[in-house]
């Protein structure tokens, strides 16, 4: 079984990890979403907020690693 290496995302500071696709917020997608209706924060595939259940998810950022720390 291998070991999965945790990174903080430069932009928030939450876990981000490296997947088959690419950087990824843990649990979630590539970019870190809000909601214009409600006001959730998360990453989940697709624009429809799972707070609010509108389309009203707007990228906020993408995964990105913070090096600095290494």
């Amino acid at each position: 079984m291998s070991q999965v290496a945790l990174h903080s995302c430069l932009e928030c500071g939450r876990p981000i990890e490296f997947s088959a696709n690419g950087w990824i917020h843990v649990g979630g997608s590539l970019y870190w979403l809000k909601c214009s209706e409600c006001g959730w924060q998360g990453s989940v595939e697709g624009f429809t907020c799972p707070n609010c259940v509108t389309d009203s998810l707007v990228d906020d950022h993408a995964a990105l690693p913070d090096r600095t720390l290494r």
